[in-house]
């Protein structure tokens, strides 16, 4: 009989190497996922690019407006005819030549609406201004209605406000 301390040949303890690297279940794994999230992100990307090229046309041109309305209100004699007046992509004010016109202001006075003296704060005669201000894309032709009032159409960022001027 045999010792418990001796061995028998077919139970020889061999040590298992040590496993490195990745199986290819593994990588194939990890490449879909990866990938997954780069088409989440690329097309989160593209929204985010379009909502903030529209939010900047949103902000050029409201500080347009803005400067349109303080400008015609501090000129004399402002209500007598229809005016364009035309801006670069950061809003600064181009001539009608300039090749980089992105916004247009659209002036419309109203000249048969008038606002009587008793209704106004300091007893003038107001009169009622459009001012549209659109973006402009590629040069395209902006048409007017009856009143002068620029068309909307889809995919055009139009702004339409009325302010109320002293003539």
């Amino acid at each position: 009989m045999k010792s418990p301390n001796q061995r028998h040949e077919s139970h020889i303890y061999v040590p298992i190497a040590p496993r490195f690297g990745f199986s290819l279940i593994e990588i194939v794994l990890a490449i879909g996922i990866i990938g997954f999230c780069l088409t989440t992100l690329l097309g989160m990307m593209s929204v985010g690019m379009s909502s903030h090229s529209s939010a900047r046309a949103r902000t050029v041109s409201a500080r347009i407006f803005q400067t349109v309305a303080n400008d015609n209100q501090l000129a004399s004699g402002f209500g007598v005819s229809s005016s364009r007046k035309y801006f670069d992509f950061d809003g600064n004010q181009v001539d009608v030549a300039s090749k980089d016109i992105h916004f247009v202001a659209n002036i419309v006075p109203f000249l048969n609406f008038k606002i009587p003296s008793s209704h106004s704060a300091n007893g003038a005669t107001l009169i009622r201004v459009a001012i549209q201000v659109c973006a402009q894309r590629n040069n395209e032709n902006l048409t007017t209605d009856s009143e002068g009032l620029i068309a909307s159409a889809p995919g055009r960022d139009l702004i339409t406000r009325a302010v109320y001027v002293t003539p």
